[in-house]
């Protein structure tokens, strides 16, 4: 049995491929792929991740790129349990760094926070915001590097 926080993660994270599934199957000459990173997060405290998940874009004909990206993440901190779920956007990206704005829940808060943040090359980086716990910036690398 789960208990309350991982099964409310595991709806997150349902819902995020659920609402990831019309980009796949609408965008023409798209391109997905599984994501694999490492990032630091200083919040109320500094706080190690692993994360992985999928990213899902297009290239338009200006050459911009739009697509999502679904993660899932677990805090070394905490013997690497699952620590939260995001889905981001990117919006109108470059070949070299991608915009991202998204959503996402915090499962050791049991909290909704926005996220947005950027990708270039291999790194990644942004700020995550829950009205009641404040910023939280975020820092990290990320296997692939782009869309």
């Amino acid at each position: 049995m789960l208990s309350p926080s991982l099964r409310k993660a595991a709806l997150c994270a349902a819902s995020a491929a659920l609402l990831a599934l019309p980009f796949a199957a609408s965008a023409a000459g798209s391109d997905t792929k599984a994501v694999l990173g490492f990032d630091m997060s200083f919040g109320a405290k500094i706080t190690p991740e692993v994360f992985g998940g999928l990213l899902h874009a297009s290239e338009n004909s200006a050459g911009h790129y739009n697509g999502v990206k679904a993660l899932a993440y677990w805090d070394f901190t905490r013997g690497f349990t699952p620590s939260k779920v995001k889905l981001m956007g990117i919006l109108d990206g470059r070949r070299s760094w991608q915009p991202e704005l998204g959503v996402g829940y915090n499962i050791n808060a049991a909290s909704p926070f926005f996220s947005a943040g950027l990708s270039s090359q291999h790194l990644t980086g942004g700020v995550d915001f829950n009205p009641q716990a404040g910023l939280a910036p975020y820092a990290g690398v990320q296997i692939p590097p782009r869309p």
